[in-house]
């Protein structure tokens, strides 16, 4: 009797520290992109097992992909069920930001601008603002890894800064990137 009440006890007291991990599961932190990953769009602990863990902004996670045991995609979908929507599905055509000739200000586009737009688009104009920045520092090579590692992450920075402009995002990105 004394062991099925102790089994009890620990039953309980797990399903109340889930219960807990899971109401604090930060779903604010993270987006759910378009080929089915999520991004963090800031730094964020998330609460495991018995433990919490450290994400950097940009970590992204692809399906079946876990941290000590758990699939942290499962966790969002399941946690987070207003983010299963991908950003991209609610895209601002960036046309909308250009004027009358069809030119868009580098220097005033906004994150959140960048934000709203789709996905392809967002990765074209990202595209862009690096060699934009290599131009500026007199740089005349282009590294591909590095362009394609930079792009993400200047998404996801814009995501979560979004009154900043993109000419000041890229900068950002970029000095923190390893070159």
């Amino acid at each position: 009797m004394l062991r099925r009440l102790l089994t009890a006890a620990v039953l309980v007291v797990a399903l109340c520290a889930v219960a807990q991990a899971q109401s604090n599961f930060p779903c604010d932190a993270f987006i759910k992109n378009a080929d089915g990953s999520w991004t963090a769009a800031r730094n964020v602990r998330l609460p495991g097992p018995g433990t919490s863990y450290s994400v950097n902004q940009g970590a992204t996670f692809t399906p079946n992909m876990s941290i000590m045991g758990m699939n942290v995609v499962s966790e969002l979908e399941q946690q987070c069920p207003a983010n299963l929507v991908p950003a991209a599905q609610t895209a601002i055509d960036v046309a909308k930001y250009a004027d009358a000739k069809g030119d868009i200000d580098a220097q005033t586009l906004t994150c959140g601008q960048l934000a709203d737009a789709s996905q392809e688009d967002a990765a074209f104009l990202g595209t862009w603002y690096v060699g934009w920045y290599n131009g500026q520092a007199k740089k005349a090579a282009l590294n591909i890894a590095a362009t394609k590692a930079a792009i993400p992450k200047l998404i996801v920075y814009c995501k979560a800064n979004q009154d900043r402009t993109v000419a000041m995002a890229i900068e950002d990105v970029l000095k923190k990137a390893p070159r």
